[in-house]
C-alpha cells in the first residue's frame, strides 16, 4: 500500500503532462507522474526531437528535444517524482477527498489525478515483462539509446516489430555484447533476419525460445527466456536492455473506469474537471465546445486544470 500522499497525480508524460508538473510545483503542490513509456516527453521526444516547434506560449521557436529537457529540469527541481514503464488500469475514489491511481507496478494515493495523455495513449507490451525490484530508472529503453549509454554494456536487443531487421551500427560498436532476441508474438509480419545474425556477432534467439522477462535489483540484471517447446529457462546476464515493440492503443481505458466520453476524448467542464470528481483531464485528450487540438491549448488548460485541483486540496 502506498505510504505517499501527494496533491496531484499527472498521468501521461508528454509536453502537456511535464508543463501541467512543473505549474502544479511552481505553486507548492506536491505531484507524481506515471508515464507509460521508460522516457518522458511522449510523441515529441520519440519521434520528433529535432523538429522546431513554434506553438508553444512565450516561446518563438524552440527544437522539441529542447523544450522537453526544459520542462523536465523545471518540474524535477520542484519535487515532481517520475515512474516510467507504469500504466494506468484504474482509478477510484477511497473516499471524498482521496484518489486511488492502480498502474501495472504499484498504487498511488492522491488528492487529485490530472489526465493529459494525449489522444493516443500507449502501451507497450515490454512494459509487463520488466520485473526489476526498485528500478532506479537506467538500462531500459524503448528506442535505440545514444552509445554512450551502452558503451561497454551487455544488452539484450528485442525485436518485437516488424520493421526493425538489424542493428544500428552505434549500437554494434559500443556494446560489449549483445543478445537478439526475436519476439514474433507482436509482429504483424515474419521479420527479415538482421545480416549480422549468421556471423557470430551477436547470440540469437528466436522461436522457440520465448522472452519471459527482464529481472534485477534497481537495474537490468538477467533476461529469462523459455523454449515454448521444452519448458527449458534460461537465464543472459545483461546490463541494459531495449524493447522494440509497436505501441498499443489504450484509448479506452478512461471508459472503461466510468469517465464520461465523447468518441476517443475525455470530456471536462469549465473547471478541466471529468465525470469522475477529483479527476482532471487536458491536452488532446480533454474534450469541451469549440475544443482545439492545439499544443497551446493544451498548456492553458492544464494551467486551469492544476488551479482548480489545488482548490480541492
Amino acid at each position: 500500500m502506498a505510504s505517499t500522499v501527494y496533491d496531484i497525480t499527472i498521468i501521461g508524460g508528454g509536453p502537456v503532462g511535464l508543463f501541467t508538473a512543473a505549474t502544479a510545483g511552481e505553486m507548492g503542490a506536491a505531484c507524481n507522474m506515471i508515464e507509460s513509456r521508460f522516457h518522458l516527453g511522449g510523441i515529441m521526444m520519440a519521434v520528433y526531437p529535432d523538429k522546431d516547434v513554434y506553438n508553444f506560449p512565450g516561446i518563438t521557436s524552440i527544437k522539441g528535444r529542447d523544450l522537453i529537457n526544459n520542462l523536465i529540469s523545471k518540474a524535477q527541481s520542484d519535487g515532481m517524482v517520475a515512474h516510467l514503464g507504469e500504466y494506468v488500469h484504474d482509478i477510484s475514489m477511497r473516499s471524498k477527498n482521496v484518489v486511488i491511481i492502480k498502474s501495472n507496478k504499484s498504487e498511488y494515493v492522491s488528492s487529485t489525478a490530472i489526465i493529459t495523455t494525449g489522444l493516443k495513449a500507449h502501451y507497450s507490451p515490454f512494459v509487463d515483462m520488466i520485473k526489476i525490484r526498485n528500478w532506479n530508472g537506467a538500462g531500459i529503453y524503448d528506442d535505440w539509446p545514444q552509445a554512450a549509454m551502452i558503451k561497454e554494456k551487455r544488452i539484450a536487443v528485442i525485436l518485437g516489430r516488424s520493421a526493425e531487421s538489424d542493428i544500428p551500427p552505434h549500437i554494434r560498436q559500443a556494446a560489449e555484447k549483445i543478445y537478439l532476441i526475436y519476439d514474433e508474438r507482436w509482429m504483424k509480419s515474419t521479420p527479415a533476419r538482421t545480416r549480422d545474425s549468421n556471423k557470430g556477432a551477436f547470440e540469437v534467439y528466436q522461436p522457440p525460445w520465448l522472452i519471459r522477462e527482464i529481472s534485477g535489483v534497481e537495474i537490468p540484471e538477467i533476461a529469462v527466456l523459455e523454449n515454448e517447446n521444452t519448458g527449458e529457462r534460461r537465464e543472459l546476464p545483461l546490463d541494459a536492455a531495449i524493447g522494440l515493440y509497436e505501441n498499443q492503443a489504450r484509448q479506452t481505458v478512461y471508459s472503461n473506469l466510468g469517465i464520461e466520453m465523447a468518441g476517443q476524448h475525455v470530456k471536462v467542464d469549465q473547471r478541466m474537471q471529468t465525470s469522475l470528481k477529483r479527476v482532471f483531464a487536458a491536452g488532446d485528450i480533454a474534450w469541451y465546445p469549440g475544443k482545439v487540438l492545439l499544443l497551446t491549448a493544451g498548456i492553458y488548460e492544464a494551467r486551469i486544470a492544476v488551479k482548480n485541483a489545488l482548490k480541492m486540496i
